[in-house]
């Protein structure tokens, strides 16, 4: 409560001290209560120096019972010495107590509001203590918040409780190092240069204390994801080697490639067949050899495993009118004894083509040309042979490290097959070829037994 001259007692309508009149009212009545003590208050000569001095005393103890503020050196003290006091209290209230009186009652919501924001700790303590105390406090203040700062930036637990320290300690509005810096116009011009140097300092360690907290915050961070996310280099590497084409199969990719450079379509057919698609519309008879148990794979209804991929063609052929030209790979079956040069399950590719005036001089030089092209420039010949479904028919062989190896059959297309699919020999006509795939691989890459095909054997297969 503050004490007014020639009379202790607070006025009607006025608030207790500068603080609490700010403080401890609703904003709305700010204005009315300010304005009205603006009206009642004279001068400040009326709150000590207008009165008679031998009352001072008296009136001081009188209202010590009720005082709280502004001068908190009144309380407590000798009472020899409370005149001594309040008059030097009362040359040091220029600023707040004087400006919030003294103002034009239009300004005095203004001031109060900007005074009442800048009225916390540490500037509080500064405005309130003693004019010969006020670096003391100054000092004390800054050394208090270097302190409480500093505790409070180690025990931070992560980079955004930080930021909210640094918002709160040196923040441009409403930090506690702005309010002492604040304060600072109630000191003397030449003891403002130490606080002033003062609180840079404290500013910088302050700056470089968040600094070495995130550092660390961001340290143990990583640490803990590294830890999370480790791995164990000495753990054997889960390896999984890199693998390339089968011998077999490259060959037989390759030899499709060339047949589908000279304008050959790829077709595909089952491979368990029936005696019709296998032998009779191929124009196999019924004593032919290769319809007996030991030569064929005979499954129960009639069926069997295809002993070569013409069926494929006879299937085209019937969904398809001429021209055609076709190539048909894959695998097939026939009940040959395993030995170098033989095996029950091997691949074959076939060729077929039915056109108008095709004679034998484009199937020797098809068949050329892709010779040729898989063995490279090599002496070629035909040799005279039969086959059941061409007429006439041959076998090619290719002279090969100074022998001559047989590689494939050939020959044009039977009459009757052609009229077996309803087409009219006199107008179409047409070839057919076909090779061993594993024939073509070993002869190619020198290889002496067929069953090293099979066998699965990495030592043999890398070498590829």
């Amino acid at each position: 409560m503050v004490s007014t001259p020639g009379n202790l007692d607070p006025l009607p309508g006025q608030l207790d001290t500068p603080d609490q009149n700010i403080r401890g009212v609703d904003p709305s009545q700010v204005l009315e209560k300010v304005t009205a003590a603006h009206r009642t208050l004279d001068t400040p000569d009326q709150n000590i120096r207008g009165v008679d001095p031998s009352q001072v005393l008296e009136k001081a103890m009188a209202a010590h019972g009720k005082l709280d503020t502004p001068d908190q050196n009144i309380r407590g003290v000798d009472p020899s010495q409370v005149l001594e006091k309040v008059t030097a209290a009362h040359r040091t209230l220029d600023t707040l107590d004087q400006t919030i009186r003294r103002a034009d009652p239009s300004q005095v919501l203004e001031r109060v509001t900007a005074a009442h924001r800048t009225l916390d700790t540490p500037g509080q303590n500064i405005r309130r203590a003693d004019p010969s105390q006020v670096l003391e406090q100054a000092m004390a203040g800054l050394q208090q918040l270097k302190r409480a700062a500093g505790d409070q930036i180690r025990e931070a637990a992560s980079p955004q409780a930080l930021e909210q320290l640094r918002i709160s300690f040196l923040g441009k509005k409403g930090g506690q190092l702005s309010s002492v810096l604040g304060a600072m116009g109630i000191l003397p011009h030449a003891q403002r240069p130490l606080v002033g140097q003062r609180a840079n300092e404290l500013k910088k360690e302050l700056q470089e204390l968040l600094k070495e907290r995130l550092q660390e915050l961001e340290a143990a961070a990583l640490t803990e994801r590294l830890k999370q996310e480790a791995v164990d280099v000495t753990a054997p590497a889960l390896y999984r080697p890199l693998g390339h084409p089968h011998p077999l199969l490259s060959t037989l990719d390759e030899i499709v490639t060339i047949f589908c450079g000279l304008g050959y379509q790829v077709v595909d057919g089952p491979e368990i067949e029936t005696d019709h698609y296998n032998f009779s519309a191929l124009n196999i008879p019924e004593d032919h050899p290769a319809r007996e148990m030991q030569d064929t794979f005979y499954l129960p209804d009639g069926e069997l495993l295809r002993t070569h991929t013409s069926p494929v063609q006879i299937r085209h052929l019937e969904r398809h009118k001429p021209p055609v030209r076709v190539i048909a790979p894959g695998r097939v079956y026939r009940r040959d004894a395993v030995d170098a040069t033989h095996s029950p399950i091997f691949h074959q590719v076939e060729v077929l083509a039915v056109d108008e005036g095709l004679n034998f001089g484009h199937l020797r030089g098809t068949v050329i040309q892709f010779l040729q092209a898989f063995f490279g420039a090599l002496p070629v010949r035909f040799r005279a042979s039969y086959f059941p479904f061409t007429e006439p028919s041959a076998e090619v062989d290719v002279q090969w490290q100074g022998r001559w190896l047989e590689v494939m059959g050939c020959g044009m297309v039977d009459p009757a097959v052609l009229e077996g699919l309803g087409l009219d020999p006199e107008r179409w006509s047409g070839f057919a070829a076909g090779m061993g795939v594993e024939r073509a691989c070993m002869v190619r890459h020198g290889i002496d037994d067929i069953r090293r095909l099979f066998t699965s054997d990495l030592r043999f297969l890398r070498q590829f």
